[in-house]
């Protein structure tokens, strides 16, 4: 292969070396999917229907808590008492409290779309329709989309839930203009909470809610997730997925009924379930696009996309032990998912990440797990998103 025929787009951060050692890295036979399986424990491959039912409860409950509490509070004096801006922060917090662990639900049902929630098709069918269902999530189509976007990650015409904007250029001019690039974002990016105007600010609050309505139900980019309409969703599906789209929307529709015949408004609805289903769209947007948007983002076309390059294009975030925890480690061992997402459960995907880890520094590639503390992660997502507005954000790797 001519490196010099070799062409990309732009990015702020480009592998380095040349073209042909970039692309042989992941020839390796040690960076082979079996040779990765190899070194992870068994244990991290085997599922524990009891284990994944415990989490279930426990984000239920958890969440049930949120609602009983808040609305508990809201009948004592002391809550009445306190002044009307206090109450709306004190509504702010339960949005974002109870939003959490509806997120948390959906990692859970996430399990049950790929099949590591057990071993058993029904049982994960179930739970997936609770944990899903109760979240306005139609389960069975947001599985078969969401497993595409598995099965083709970063590849650039095939990836499902991201439409990748690219622009091309010349590698060696990219190459040149690296490190005062890089060395510019860096300095935009400790700026943006001092320069950023309050209107953009509110954007990024309310762009991940919007977004994931326009996708599930407009349809936009893969098609309507609640109704088997013309789309890219659902041209090459089955009967039986179409038929088992309208059992996931009734399941949907049955919650939804459930949970409105339990407010005496719409109003009170609103407050006590509509508010939290945008803390939780929030947060799966939010941890999502962060999972798969960087700053050194690449994707790939036919003649260079594998499988396992295009998992380590994933960037596992940490935002901090107590939430890495609590939603179930799906963002800072993410990469581990995504070369397994049908054989590791949620619970084993630290012992299976810290394997991989290891694995990486024995053979001297740890450098290609992409691992970033994104502690103040709604900066980084600010910081993150603007940049993909700027239709700059990605790079497409290409032989010609």
């Amino acid at each position: 292969k001519n490196p010099s025929r070799e062409r990309c787009c732009r990015s702020s951060r480009l592998a380095m070396g040349s073209p042909r050692e970039f692309q042989d890295e992941f020839q390796r036979p040690e960076l082979s999917l079996s040779a990765i399986k190899a070194a992870i424990p068994a244990e991290c491959f085997k599922k524990n229907m009891r284990r994944s039912v415990m989490w279930m409860v426990i984000d239920f409950l958890v969440w049930a808590a949120a609602v009983l509490a808040y609305a508990s509070f809201q009948t004592t004096t002391s809550y009445q008492s306190l002044p009307l801006a206090i109450q709306y922060l004190t509504m702010f917090a339960y949005w974002s409290v109870s939003g959490f662990y509806m997120w948390c639900l959906f990692v859970v049902g996430h399990d049950c779309g790929h099949g590591t929630f057990s071993n058993s098709e029904v049982v994960n069918a179930i739970c997936g329709h609770l944990t899903h269902g109760a979240i306005m999530t139609p389960f069975w189509p947001w599985a078969l989309s969401h497993n595409r976007h598995h099965l083709h990650h970063n590849h650039v015409a095939k990836d499902y839930s991201h439409i990748w904007t690219t622009q091309e250029c010349d590698w060696n001019e990219t190459m040149a203009n690296l490190d005062q690039d890089f060395a510019k974002r860096k300095k935009e990016l400790r700026s943006d909470a001092e320069a950023s105007s309050f209107s953009e600010l509110l954007v990024v609050f309310l762009v991940p809610p919007v977004a994931w309505f326009l996708y599930t139900v407009v349809g936009i980019f893969d098609g309507n997730h609640y109704l088997p309409l013309p789309g890219r969703l659902w041209r090459t599906s089955t009967t039986g997925d179409k038929l088992r789209c309208l059992v996931s929307t009734s399941v949907n529709t049955f919650f939804l009924i459930v949970f409105y015949s339990m407010c005496d408004s719409f109003a009170r609805f609103c407050e006590m379930y509509v508010g939290s289903w945008f803390g939780f769209a929030f947060c799966l947007y939010a941890v999502t696009f962060l999972q798969h948007h960087g700053e050194d983002t690449k994707v790939y076309d036919g003649s260079t996309w594998t499988f396992v390059r295009g998992a380590f294009e994933t960037e596992d975030r940490t935002y901090g032990a107590p939430l890495d925890m609590l939603h179930h480690h799906i963002s800072d061992c993410h990469l581990i998912h995504h070369l397994f997402f049908r054989s590791v459960p949620h619970y084993n995907l630290r012992a299976a990440t810290d394997a991989l880890q290891a694995h990486l520094n024995k053979n001297k590639v740890g450098h290609l797990r992409k691992h970033k503390r994104s502690t103040w992660w709604f900066l980084e997502l600010f910081h993150v998103r603007r940049k993909a507005w700027a239709a700059d954000l990605v790079s497409t790797v290409k032989q010609e």
